[in-house]
């Protein structure tokens, strides 16, 4: 029996068979799959039987917690095909990656089950074929990261030749992605193998903000993944993007497009680049400022002084009031709101004073129009990228004003 399975597993020419009488047997253990460290013991077993024919037909089975796989082969006919096939990626997907060179973080939970078929040819030790992966409703989960997937869905096609395996094609929805207190709908990505091993995205996109954004198709290793792209935000809504800016505005309309590039890898995450944002000019914006007293008003008198203070009560009688005064105190304190005509936001890294930075030009006028025609101000900001949002509402900011006469 056992002659007769190694010669059916390839050691010997399938094509022998023919010339024995019809014959059965199986074979059955436990192995531990030492490539795949934290894997659980996985019990096999390898069937060999005849068909009405009287052709050979050999069945390989797997089963362990979260496995399940049940393949046939016809050593005569040179095929195989999957049966079934199933995988649990809470016990798989972690030994599977780390196999790959790939560790994952140790607060990433995940659920899922894969399944798995396929179907080939087989010449001995040779083998061909296609396998597919599908796995549907899969979550994902990070608390220290504070991020959520939900209804995650695979649908991952596989080339083997000559016991190499190869991506066709792979394309992965998620419901719905929760991060950074931002909500992403339906995303997308769509990959293929670009040849070398390497894999090539050529699709990646979602909803935010009320808006799109979407990745500059791009290539990576997975021996050695690091990615580097563009990130481009196509008309986000800026009443949705107010919540993020709690220090610098209470309401906000209009429409945000932009992009910036960005690379990733494993040990750094996410890394900005040089990137530039504008307000979308054919829809109408409205800034409502928080509360911010000396932001506008620090840099324009209360009083006109045209007499010298040595005057005494005498200049103290002819110091009018400034009117303007009034209007830009209403807009710093959030009373007043600000018609944008042109804003842009640019980033860029290595800043002088801190590893980003980033510069806020904004054009406007008060809601009222009446005393003051314009407030333009540039704001800078150096240091952390989470300084970016807060509009740089400090003593870096400089501006620029030009009121009405």
């Amino acid at each position: 029996r056992i002659s007769l399975l190694l010669l059916v597993a390839g050691w010997l020419p399938a094509g022998v068979l023919a010339a024995l009488p019809p014959l059965s047997g199986e074979l059955a253990g436990q192995l531990r799959v030492k490539s795949l460290p934290g894997s659980p013991e996985v019990g096999w077993s390898i069937t060999l039987q005849n068909d009405q024919a009287g052709a050979a037909l050999l069945s390989v089975s797997l089963t362990a917690p979260g496995l399940t796989l049940q393949a046939e082969a016809s050593p005569e006919a040179g095929t195989w095909r999957v049966r079934e096939g199933k995988v649990d990626l809470v016990t798989w997907l972690r030994p599977a990656l780390a196999a790959a060179g790939i560790e994952l973080p140790p607060d990433l939970e995940f659920t899922g089950e894969v399944g798995l078929n396929g179907s080939g040819i087989w010449a001995g030790s040779d083998m061909g074929g296609t396998i597919s992966a599908i796995m549907v409703n899969g979550t994902a989960r990070s608390d220290a990261k504070g991020w959520t997937a939900e209804d995650i869905t695979l649908d991952i096609n596989l080339a083997l030749e000559s016991g190499e395996v190869a991506l066709q094609s792979a394309r992965v929805t998620i419901g719905s992605i929760v991060a950074f207190d931002l909500t992403m709908q339906g995303f997308t990505l769509e990959a293929a193998g670009a040849g070398e091993g390497r894999i090539a995205v050529t699709r990646a996109e979602t909803r935010v903000l009320d808006g799109q954004l979407a990745l500059n198709p791009f290539e990576f290793s997975p021996d050695n993944i690091a990615i580097g792209t563009v990130l481009k935000f196509t008309n986000l809504s800026m009443s949705e993007v107010v919540h993020l800016l709690p220090d610098a505005l209470t309401s906000a309309t209009g429409r945000l497009s932009g992009e910036v590039g960005i690379d990733w890898n494993f040990t750094q995450g996410v890394i900005p680049g040089h990137g530039i944002f504008t307000m979308v000019p054919t829809t109408p914006a409205e800034f409502q400022l928080a509360p911010a007293p000396g932001f506008l008003t620090e840099h324009v008198p209360a009083r006109f002084q045209p007499l010298p203070s040595w005057l005494g009560p005498l200049s103290r009688w002819f110091s009018p009031e400034n009117p303007a005064y009034q209007t830009l105190s209403d807009v710093e304190l959030g009373r007043m709101p600000l018609v944008v005509d042109q804003m842009s936001i640019e980033l860029y890294p290595d800043g002088l004073e801190g590893v980003r930075s980033a510069t806020v030009k904004v054009s406007a006028r008060p809601a009222d129009g009446r005393v003051v025609e314009r407030v333009d101000f540039t704001v800078n900001v150096s240091g952390p990228l989470d300084q970016v949002i807060k509009l740089g509402l400090d003593d870096r900011a400089r501006m620029n004003l030009r009121l009405s006469k």
